[in-house]
C-alpha cells in the first residue's frame, strides 16, 4: 500500500437495526477520535483512556457513506462507503489488513460483512 489508498466498499447485515448499530459505532468513533485529536491528544492516551488495545479500536481515517441503507428481498441492509487511508507508514492507522479498521469492525460485530476493492497511487488494487 502507499500513501494514497481509496476504498471503494459495502458493509451488509441481516437487518436494518443492525446495520444501524455498526453506523453508530463508525459515528461514535470518529466522532470521539476527532474530539480528543482536537485538544491535542494523541492516539496512545485514548488507547489507555479507553483500554482498548488496538489502534483501529480508537482512531478513525472515516468512511463517507453513500446514499441511504438500501434492503434486499430477504431482507438484508446494506450500505455503500468509500473511503481514503495513508497506509505506507508504521504511525497510521490501517483501513485493510489484519490490524486495520476493517479487521475491528469485523471482530467487534460478527454480524457484519464489508466486502470491497482498494486502488493506491501506484495502481495497485485487490479486494478487501
Amino acid at each position: 500500500m502507499s500513501n494514497d489508498t481509496d476504498f471503494t466498499l459495502r458493509f451488509t447485515c441481516s437487518s436494518r437495526e443492525q446495520l444501524e448499530h455498526v453506523l453508530g459505532y463508525i459515528d461514535f468513533k470518529k466522532s470521539r477520535w476527532d474530539y480528543w485529536q482536537r485538544n491535542g491528544n494523541d492516539s496512545g492516551s485514548l488507547l489507555a483512556r479507553v483500554g482498548m488495545k488496538s489502534f483501529a479500536a480508537v482512531v478513525s481515517w472515516g468512511y463517507s457513506f453513500e446514499d441511504e441503507i438500501t434492503e434486499s428481498p430477504s431482507g438484508n441492509a446494506s450500505i455503500d462507503a468509500t473511503a481514503w487511508a495513508n497506509q505506507n507508514s508504521l504511525g497510521n492507522v490501517w483501513i485493510s489488513g489484519d490490524d486495520g479498521e476493517i479487521a475491528d469492525l469485523r471482530g467487534r460485530f460478527s454480524f457484519l460483512t464489508i466486502t470491497g476493492t482498494y486502488k493506491d497511487e501506484y495502481g495497485n488494487s485487490g479486494d478487501v
